[in-house]
């Protein structure tokens, strides 16, 4: 039996690439999964994947059905648009096929409830620091924050939403994410990445490992979006240091692990540390998903 750390220990940084303060240190895993897995964006185009609210709607959960013949993946921090409100998916999950399922979400659209809307996936990801709070799954008081950081992210560069939906703000910096988007080409043959922003000093702000190569390639886009969101706000970065890849990486290895039931198929590894705090999911010893984000305190 493989252990989540053997997993994560056999990842290596195998191309870097950087634009403006951004920088990606792309990661290669020699373990890829083999399970037949469609991403979140092909599910929603090819029609197999719906959203819809619980009874009357709750705000930090929905419902969602997958009536396809594949698993379906679904990372944290993508965006369910419309219904009564947009949220983001707060933990990465692998939906098994034809299966109806509950899932844990995040409202990021917190002045619409009425009139909803159709379902809806989305091109963009949040934000890295707003990514961490979301580890924080049954932290007291979780939605409030992740409003008020939806709020000062608006507010610092002065854009205004009518429902204070964080999809405004990727909107009313289009040009900043299409230039950005440009400059960054997703390699063949890697699985993950880990990110570093420079703000006046380097700061690790994120690493991610998916199932395979073709998975992290559909997800690249979305994931860059939120990146380069992080990377245009130096507020955010204040009082954390840079961790080098390998420092990184070797903490997300040695950190404690509680194993939890995933929402959806096999089990989530969570780990929170004075230093970083993240999770892995894994089926049937394969890694579906790692992700790591640093802490308030580094």
């Amino acid at each position: 039996m493989i252990t989540v750390n053997e997993l994560l220990q056999a990842a290596t940084v195998v191309a870097k690439q950087k634009h403006g303060n951004l920088t990606l240190h792309f990661i290669k895993t020699p373990c890829h999964c083999q399970r037949d897995i469609i991403s979140f964006a092909d599910a929603v185009r090819d029609n197999v994947l719906t959203v819809t609210e619980i009874g009357d709607g709750e705000v930090n959960e929905v419902q969602l059905h997958n009536t396809g013949e594949c698993d379906i993946f679904l990372p944290e921090g993508h965006l369910i648009t419309g219904l009564k409100q947009s949220r983001a998916i707060q933990s990465s999950i692998l939906i098994g096929r034809r299966s109806t399922i509950r899932i844990p979400v995040v409202c990021i659209e917190k002045n619409r409830w009425s009139n909803p809307l159709s379902f809806g996936g989305s091109d963009i990801r949040v934000y890295s620091s707003l990514m961490k709070e979301l580890k924080m799954l049954r932290a007291k008081g979780l939605q409030d924050r992740v409003w008020k950081s939806i709020d000062k992210k608006l507010l610092r560069q002065r854009i205004n939403s009518k429902t204070a939906f964080v999809g405004d703000f990727y909107k009313a910096v289009d040009s900043h994410l299409t230039e950005y988007g440009k400059a960054f080409t997703c390699p063949d043959t890697v699985n993950g990445l880990l990110a570093i922003v420079d703000g006046g000093k380097p700061v690790t702000v994120e690493m991610n490992i998916m199932a395979n190569p073709a998975l992290f390639r559909e997800h690249f886009p979305a994931m860059l979006s939120g990146l380069i969101v992080e990377s245009m706000d130096a507020e955010e970065l204040k009082g954390k240091k840079c961790l080098s890849p390998e420092q990184f990486m070797g903490y997300v290895v040695k950190a404690a692990k509680e194993s939890h039931s995933s929402y959806g198929q096999g089990t989530e590894y969570r780990f929170e540390t004075e230093s970083l705090v993240g999770s892995v999911l894994c089926v049937n010893d394969a890694l579906i998903y790692a992700g790591a984000f640093p802490n308030d305190t580094v």
